[in-house]
């Protein structure tokens, strides 16, 4: 998407954020063959500061106000956190507890933030919006789950509700990923909704859309 629609608002900042996403993501399950600061510290600092930068990514795509620089200090506040308890083996609950709240936190941000739009937006919006509101929900309470286990331990490990987690993250990534690219698509027909409408050197309404206004004006006035 990112070589195909270079001059598309928000889609490079998109492409940052699922490769650092990613790139995470690879640490963590390397764990065992690297150093485990890296598969801890580095793969948690490179995902909290994603999720920021995807919500970045997708304001700039949906023509919203640029993001406040003050919500990158959530993934440097739990990357320090989690960078605090790195080496302490009865501490794996509290680490996913951060990871987990934090993430469940920015994403109901993010919902929230795109359902404040949802009369403007079109279909990749709304379906966007509705599921980073349930999947922060389901992260939220995984990660309030793990911070009141028991001595810190792993909570979700063994349990149903660990294959939940899994399943409901995998379904959630096939939605948001969806979701993205319908919103890029819209966005793509509104830019060429404008080009079609407006004429580039005045800025003006060209003829289609004098045609186009005058009929349903008319259209308003015969009822």
């Amino acid at each position: 998407v990112q070589r195909s629609h270079r001059a598309l608002r928000g889609v490079g900042t998109l492409a940052i954020g699922m490769g650092m996403l990613a790139t995470g993501i690879l640490l963590i399950t390397a764990r065992g063959g690297i150093p485990l600061w890296v598969s801890i510290i580095v793969a948690n600092a490179l995902i909290q500061t994603a999720y920021v930068v995807n919500w970045r990514g997708i304001r700039r795509l949906i023509g919203a106000e640029p993001l406040s620089p003050v919500f990158f200090a959530i993934p440097l506040v739990v990357a320090a956190a989690i960078a605090y308890y790195w080496d302490d083996a009865a501490a794996l609950g509290l680490r996913m507890g951060f990871g987990q709240t934090s993430a469940g936190v920015l994403y109901l941000l993010q919902g929230m933030d795109l359902t404040r739009r949802w009369r403007s937006g079109g279909l990749g919006q709304r379906l966007l919006g509705a599921g980073l509101l349930i999947h922060g929900g389901f992260l939220l309470i995984a990660g309030i789950a793990a911070f009141l286990s028991d001595a810190g331990g792993d909570i979700h490990a063994g349990s149903p509700f660990r294959a939940m987690l899994v399943l409901e993250g995998f379904a959630a990534a096939v939605i948001l990923v969806a979701a993205i690219f319908l919103t890029i698509n819209d966005r793509l027909i509104g830019e060429l909704n404008l080009q079609a409408t407006i004429d580039p050197l005045t800025e003006a309404y060209n003829r289609r859309a004098f045609y186009m206004i005058a009929e349903k004006d008319m259209s308003r006035f015969a009822r």
